[in-house]
């Protein structure tokens, strides 16, 4: 990753002197920022109650699970651009524990920022 991240930031400099910028390359699965927000799981998908998993170890640290594996315990059919479209829209961008989700929104909201 860090010699993807390498070769990005080498064209960017390359190209664009003057240009503020912040390199992240999204590596995790929707699915596992999806986990760290339980609560915009349960309000799109009311009959699903999982609000309660976030005290548990497991879903505390989102990144870690298999997302996908996760989320097609609880939606069935599981679909990932109707779960998308179903989810987003609840997410709490302060109240996401992944912290791969976290990081994405720091440098949405610096760059905007600038």
């Amino acid at each position: 990753m860090q010699n993807i991240k390498r070769k990005i930031t080498k064209i960017i400099e390359e190209r664009e002197k003057a240009l503020h910028y912040k390199t992240r390359i999204v590596c995790r699965e929707l699915e596992c920022w999806y986990s760290g927000d339980l609560n915009a799981i349960e309000s799109a998908y009311p009959s699903i109650k999982v609000s309660k998993l976030k005290n548990k170890a497991k879903f505390r640290n989102p990144d870690v699970l298999n997302g996908k594996d996760e989320i097609k315990k609880w939606i069935k059919p599981y679909g990932a651009i109707d779960a998308a479209n179903s989810i987003t829209p609840f997410m709490d961008l302060d109240r996401n524990q992944s912290n791969s989700f976290k990081q994405t929104i720091n440098a949405i909201k610096n760059l905007l920022s600038n």
